[in-house]
């Protein structure tokens, strides 16, 4: 839902039914979590990536942390049952797929070394450290809700600030470690927390000060990635992170988040287009976890066979690339829609 305001132009979520532009949203983020497992980190760093394709992730935990306060601020506890049937339990049974294969046909894969990778990693495949992410915001995000009605909004911007800058300078002190300590943590994603409770009371609010806002903090992030400058210790950088501070997070939930909605607009004249998107968007958990199992089983065997049947090449490499990307959006939307259409209809 859109509505304008003097001055700017506010986008709000729908708290009561079903809103397509999530699932739009989300299928655009998806699309992104896959073309970044494929791209070269040449490709990555000369294209500027990071600045806009690596946003998925911030975007899914803010959407997350909509439905978790679009129902109000009252303290919960999270829905484990849930946790586990639709988050949990997926992530497990492909992990255990991985282990089998990787333990029967892989000899340089012991299973002292499987449990070390784990134990450090979070798990086999890339993404491996979101669900352990999307599990601490789910517990720590309904917990802390009763915060919300206690302070204003400027309050609870200076809290979120301060936490998410302490953290920062505590882990240069510390000089943590990458993975596990920092890469399965939630606390750099923390300030999302903020930002999804704006969205859920304000919505994304667009006037001069949230994109000059947004223009800053866009400059910010490009900084952190691409000067070699030493941030430390005000802010924590040595890490493949660098695109996840706090104050990177503004352009990406006020204006990205906006240029969405716009693109969003002008494609729904095109149903089609919009529909596929909306539809890989309902499914994207089953795209993430497909293509983890795809990176660490199947990519060498697909390659292998491109290899054969095609000159060894610099476009040879590409169109592998290429194929990566449209196997792992494809192989979950055939499956779910033969599924679909063999399961027969509910009937009272």
């Amino acid at each position: 839902m859109r509505y304008q305001l003097r001055g700017g132009q506010v986008i709000k979520f729908s708290e009561s039914k079903h809103d397509p532009f999530i699932d739009f949203l989300k299928g655009i983020c998806i699309i992104l979590v896959v073309f970044t497992h494929c791209l070269s980190q040449n490709i990555e760093y000369y294209s500027g990536f990071e600045l806009w394709g690596r946003v998925a992730v911030p975007i899914f935990l803010i959407i997350q942390v909509f439905h978790i306060y679009k129902h109000g601020f009252e303290f919960k506890l999270p829905d484990f049952t849930k946790l586990w049937t639709r988050v949990f339990r997926p992530f497990l049974i492909v992990q255990m797929l991985i282990a089998a294969i990787l333990l029967t046909f892989n000899n340089s894969v012991t299973l002292s070394l499987y449990f070390e990778h784990i134990l450090r990693m979070g798990g086999y495949g890339p993404g491996e450290y979101y669900p352990w992410i999307y599990l601490q915001f789910a517990i720590i995000a309904p917990i802390i809700a009763p915060i919300f009605k206690r302070f204003n909004l400027w309050q609870l911007l200076v809290f979120f600030s301060v936490i998410s800058q302490a953290s920062e300078i505590l882990y240069c002190l510390f000089n943590t470690a990458d993975w596990p300590y920092y890469s399965l943590s939630f606390v750099r994603y923390m300030f999302l927390i903020y930002l999804g409770y704006i969205l859920v009371t304000k919505g994304i609010i667009i006037n001069r000060f949230t994109i000059v806002l947004s223009i800053i903090s866009l400059v910010v992030t490009a900084c952190f990635c691409f000067l070699p400058i030493k941030y430390e210790p005000f802010f924590f950088t040595n890490t493949q992170w660098k695109y996840c501070h706090w104050f990177c997070y503004f352009y990406i939930s006020y204006l990205y988040l906006f240029l969405l909605r716009k693109i969003f607009d002008k494609i729904s004249v095109c149903k089609k287009m919009n529909g596929w998107i909306c539809y890989i968007g309902s499914i994207s958990y089953d795209i993430f976890l497909f293509q983890m199992f795809y990176f660490v089983i199947i990519q060498y065997g697909v390659n292998k066979i491109l290899l054969c049947l095609l000159p060894e090449s610099i476009t040879t490499l590409i169109f592998c690339r290429i194929a990566s990307f449209f196997i792992c959006i494809i192989m979950p939307l055939l499956y779910k829609k033969t599924k679909d259409a063999l399961t027969p209809p509910f009937r009272y």
